[in-house]
């Protein structure tokens, strides 16, 4: 196979999410753990607004929803997502 087939192959890989090479195993590993990274975020954004406006009564209701939201993402972490699925969430997220 030529330069041109390894090339179109990793163009490939690249965009489907597949690893061809090292570097699409790096990148796999990098996105799985950015989603991690991300689902602790949250959790701690939520504990410190939950921490700051405590009222009475409504304390376990509060930490109910941050379980769930918590399970929630953690569910959601996928090591097959697409690199382009992946720029999208993270471009959303953040924009």
């Amino acid at each position: 196979m030529g330069l041109k087939g390894r090339l179109i192959i990793i163009l490939i890989g690249a965009i489907l999410g597949i690893p061809t090479s090292v570097i699409g195993y790096q990148l796999m590993g990098f996105k799985v753990l950015k989603q991690e990274v991300d689902c602790i975020t949250d959790l701690n954004d939520a504990v410190r607004n939950w921490s700051s406006n405590v009222e009475q009564g409504s304390a376990g209701r509060e930490l109910g929803n941050i379980n769930t939201n918590l399970r929630t993402c953690v569910k959601g972490i996928d090591a097959k997502k697409s690199n382009i699925d992946f720029a999208m969430e993270q471009y959303k997220r953040y924009h």
